[in-house]
């Protein structure tokens, strides 16, 4: 009788053997599994975030560039309202426009204005307001009115307008 024993307990043993096999296998399996799910997980987050980073990285070149470009326009901001006058009057005077009236006018938001009364020659006013668009401080053209006073002069109004800088106090 001790050999039938000695048969099943081998045989037990190797029946639990294998099947401690085919369980560590199939546990095995299911890690694999997983693990792979979660590395194409990770290589499509990879995917997103080198998107993003690669716009964002966009955005700050563009950003730059745009930066760069504003600081080749650098405008400086009229000290008093006699500084700003004498730059909107100078650039009449450069350009043969007489003024038949400059006053100052109540200007929204903070801001100072000057109303003109000017006549000269078509071409002649067309540049005078490239030239104040091109001037070295921030102004506005807030209103233009412009009409033919005989076959070679024009008459007109315009109203600029600026910030002034601060007081400090």
């Amino acid at each position: 009788m001790a050999l039938p024993g000695k048969k099943g307990i081998i045989s037990f043993i190797v029946i639990l053997f294998f099947s401690g096999l085919i369980y560590g296998e199939y546990r095995f399996s299911n890690a694999v599994i997983q693990s792979k799910r979660e590395l194409d997980s990770l290589r499509r987050t990879r995917m997103v975030l080198e998107r993003s980073v690669e716009q964002k990285t966009k955005r700050v070149s563009v950003y730059k560039k745009a930066i760069a470009d504003l600081k080749q326009y650098q405008l400086d901001i009229p000290l008093d309202e006699v500084d700003f006058y004498s730059n909107v009057q100078q650039q009449l005077n450069n350009n043969s426009v007489r003024s038949n009236r400059i006053r100052s006018v109540k200007a929204s938001g903070g801001r100072n204005a000057v109303a003109i009364d000017f006549e000269g020659p078509y071409y002649a006013i067309l540049e005078t307001l490239a030239d104040w668009r091109n001037m070295d401080v921030v102004v506005r053209v807030g209103n233009l009115s412009l009409r033919s006073s005989g076959e070679t002069m024009t008459s007109g109004n315009a109203t600029i307008e600026t910030v002034l800088k601060e007081r400090e106090e």
